[in-house]
């Protein structure tokens, strides 16, 4: 397309003289001034509303008329929000319990060495290790934790195991 216009000079020229005669015209009715406008209803003047004396207004501010609006009530308030409380404490806990190993003393008796979370304990058959988790058996690579519910724990030797427990 701009090919043929290239080649034709006089139809080139017509449109830039058509182009600048739509600028000049825009350029003319450029104003800067606002539109007139007609009054709007039917013409009748309106009367502007009185503002309160300050004699109506001092009974809205009166302090009976204020304790009114702050009436406790067991209405809900718009303005308490339970979302930034904090949660209510978990009920239960992890315990971390490693397997150590076990000495036997010349009666025949077997202590048990466990890492409860950071603290290494020694413990007999029987004993409470942690919450109602008790030392049910000892034996050479693993021990046997039971608790009030009967369910069994096993702890391999030197491999950390985590139980939940009651949040004491």
């Amino acid at each position: 397309m701009f090919s043929d216009l290239e080649k034709r000079l006089l139809l080139a020229g017509a449109v830039l003289a058509g182009l600048l005669v739509l600028l000049g015209l825009t350029l003319v009715n450029w104003g800067g001034r606002l539109p007139t406008l007609k009054p709007l209803g039917n013409g009748a003047t309106q009367s502007q509303p009185a503002w309160p004396t300050p004699a109506q207004v001092q009974e809205w501010f009166s302090p009976a008329a204020l304790a009114r609006l702050v009436a406790v009530s067991n209405a809900p308030n718009p303005f308490f929000t339970r979302y930034f409380q904090p949660p209510p404490p978990p009920t239960t806990r992890p315990a971390e319990l490693t397997y150590l190993g076990y000495l036997e003393s010349s009666g025949g008796e077997r202590r048990a060495f466990l890492q409860v979370d950071a603290q290494v304990r020694s413990f007999t058959a029987g004993a409470t290790v942690v919450a109602d988790h008790c030392l049910h058996r000892i034996e050479r690579r693993s021990v046997i934790l039971t608790n009030a519910a009967g369910a069994t724990n096993v702890l391999e030797f030197n491999v950390k195991k985590v139980l939940q427990v009651p949040a004491s």
